[in-house]
């Protein structure tokens, strides 16, 4: 069983034989730095396309920064009175249950985006990242 929690970043635990899967060092399965696309953007931990870097809250917040950077038309940078550092993933749910087509363009990316590279990728083989 795999269980995935997504915050800041993307947790995880693999529960093997009834036996929680530990790493070296002790830690639970790193499954948020399996790399889903060798050519996309850095992850934290210094790796490139680790299913982290497109399925988390700075992931998230990035995009909604990016998209009114952009002057694309969302209400997501006056939610902040366009204060970029107050753009958060609560304020893009927000502006996307308010119908704001670009802030429910961001959900769909993050979670499609992601889970399609990371199904692509797991089914010929994942690659953990060096963290």
């Amino acid at each position: 069983m795999a269980c995935l929690t997504l915050g800041t970043g993307v947790g995880g635990g693999l529960v093997i034989n009834n036996q929680l899967h530990l790493e070296r060092g002790g830690t639970a399965a790193e499954l948020g730095h399996q790399s889903i696309d060798f050519n996309r953007p850095r992850c934290g931990c210094g790796a490139r396309g680790c299913l982290e870097a497109y399925e988390s809250a700075p992931a998230l917040t990035a995009l909604g920064v990016k998209a009114v950077i952009q002057g694309l038309t969302t209400r997501i940078g006056a939610m902040v009175d366009y204060d970029l550092n107050k753009i958060t993933p609560k304020v893009i749910s927000l502006a996307a249950r308010d119908g704001d087509e670009i802030a429910m363009e961001i959900f769909n990316e993050i979670v499609f985006l992601g889970r399609g590279r990371y199904q692509d990728r797991v089914t010929r083989r994942s690659y953990p990242c060096a963290c």
